[in-house]
C-alpha cells in the first residue's frame, strides 16, 4: 500500500532540513569562534542577567590575575570578585548594557609606576531579542596610550619652545596671507598677531618688489636663508630682518605653504654699514695703514701702502713687517715700540721702510 503525503508537507520536510543543517553550521562557527577566542590574546566574558560569569577567556582570566592576583571562575558573581569601589563603577556599566545600550570605556589597571591601559567594549547579549546578559571584550591598549601621552609631552615642550624663542616663526600660504605667527611678534612690531592674522604679508614689506624678489628664490631654490629684507612698522618704523624659509608641499608634493624663521638684524645691519664706511675711508686714506695680528703677521693694508712701497697685498699679507725695513732703526727702536704694542699701549714715532724698487 503506498502512503500518500499530504499536500504542502514535503515542503515543510524540506524547511525543517534547512533549518537543522543551518543550526549545525551556526553551532559549527560559534564553537570554531569560541575555539579561536580561548586560543588567542583576546580578553573576554560575559556576565548573565544575575551577574554570574558564564564565560570567561583564558587570556582574561590570566591576565587578571597577573594584575590583581584573583582567580575567576565560571558562576561566580561580580560582586565576589571585583574590589567594592571596581564594583560601583560596573554597577553602572551594567545599567546601561542591560538596558541594551552598546559602548566603549578606557580604563587603567596596575601601580602608577607600571600602569597598563586597555579598551573595553560593553554590549548587551541578546538572543531571541531579549537581552540575557552583558558581554565584554578587552583589548590592551598601553602602547597607544603612552606613544598618545609621549606626543603630548612632546606638544607641549614644543608649545614651550614656541612660546619662549626670542625669533619669530611664521607661515603664509601661497596667496601671501599671514596663518600663524608666534609670541615673538612682541619683540619685533607694534603690531599684535590678531593685527596680522589673515592679512598679506606684503603689507609689512617696505619695498614690495623684494616680495617677488623673495618668492622667486624660495619657489626656485625651495629655501632661502637668511634672506635681509627691510620692512615697515605699524608706526611707520623699519627694521632689517633676516628670513631663513622653506617651501612645505602636500602629500600631492605640491607646495602650500611657507613657513620661516624672522631674527631680527637691525643693529648687525647698521654695524655692517658702519664697517662698509670705515672700510671705504681706510681704503681712500692718503696715509699707509697696515694691520697686523698680535705675532705681527700683516692681516691687511690699503691701496696707499701699495702706491708707497710698490709691495702689492698679496706680497706681504701673511708676511712680517720686517720686510720692510730699511736699516735706519737699531733692534732695541722695534724692541720697544713692539713691547709697547702687545702690551695694550699707544706707540708713536717714525720710521723709514724700504720701498720695492
Amino acid at each position: 500500500m503506498t502512503k500518500k503525503i499530504a499536500p504542502g508537507a514535503g515542503q515543510l520536510l524540506d524547511e525543517n532540513h534547512m533549518l537543522k543543517t543551518q543550526l549545525a553550521q551556526l553551532e559549527s562557527q560559534l564553537e570554531l569562534v569560541g575555539h579561536l577566542v580561548d586560543n588567542s590574546d583576546l580578553m573576554a566574558w560575559i556576565v548573565n542577567t544575575d551577574l554570574e560569569f558564564i564565560y570567561l577567556s583564558p587570556a582574561f582570566i590570566n591576565r587578571y590575575y597577573d594584575f590583581t592576583g584573583t582567580r575567576f571562575a565560571l558562576g561566580q558573581k561580580v560582586s565576589d570578585v571585583f574590589p567594592e569601589n571596581y564594583q560601583t563603577i560596573w554597577d553602572e556599566r551594567f545599567k546601561r548594557a542591560l538596558a541594551g545600550e552598546s559602548f566603549r570605556v578606557e580604563e587603567k589597571i596596575g601601580l602608577p609606576e607600571d600602569d597598563k591601559y586597555f579598551s573595553l567594549s560593553v554590549s548587551p547579549l541578546q538572543k531571541d531579542g531579549l537581552i540575557k546578559g552583558v558581554q565584554v571584550y578587552i583589548n590592551e591598549t598601553t602602547g597607544l596610550k603612552k606613544a598618545e601621552q609621549n606626543e603630548l609631552t612632546s606638544l607641549k615642550k614644543l608649545k614651550g619652545i614656541f612660546t619662549q624663542i626670542q625669533d619669530l616663526y611664521y607661515e603664509v600660504d601661497l596667496d601671501g596671507k599671514i596663518t600663524e605667527l608666534s609670541p615673538a611678534i612682541k619683540n619685533f612690531s607694534s603690531y599684535n598677531r590678531d593685527d596680522l592674522i589673515g592679512k598679506d604679508v606684503v603689507l609689512l614689506y617696505k619695498n614690495k618688489a623684494d616680495r617677488e624678489t623673495f618668492l622667486t628664490n624660495i619657489k626656485k631654490n625651495g629655501a632661502v636663508k637668511e634672506h635681509v629684507i627691510e620692512v615697515a612698522d605699524k608706526d611707520g618704523s623699519t627694521k632689517s630682518i633676516s628670513v631663513s624659509a622653506t617651501l612645505v608641499f602636500n602629500e600631492e608634493h605640491q607646495p602650500e605653504k611657507i613657513v620661516g624663521i624672522i631674527r631680527d638684524v637691525t643693529e648687525t645691519e647698521k654695524n655692517n654699514n658702519d664697517l662698509r664706511w670705515l672700510r671705504r675711508a681706510i681704503e681712500q686714506c692718503p696715509v699707509s695703514i697696515v694691520i697686523t695680528d698680535i705675532e705681527g703677521s700683516i692681516q691687511y693694508t690699503n691701496p696707499f701702502f701699495t702706491k708707497s712701497t710698490q709691495y702689492s697685498k698679496e706680497e706681504v699679507w701673511g708676511k712680517n713687517p720686517s720686510i720692510l725695513k730699511s736699516g735706519q732703526q737699531t733692534v732695541s727702536f722695534y724692541k720697544d715700540m713692539w713691547d709697547a704694542i702687545r702690551s695694550g699701549e699707544t706707540w708713536e714715532g717714525e720710521f723709514q721702510n724700504r720701498r720695492k724698487d
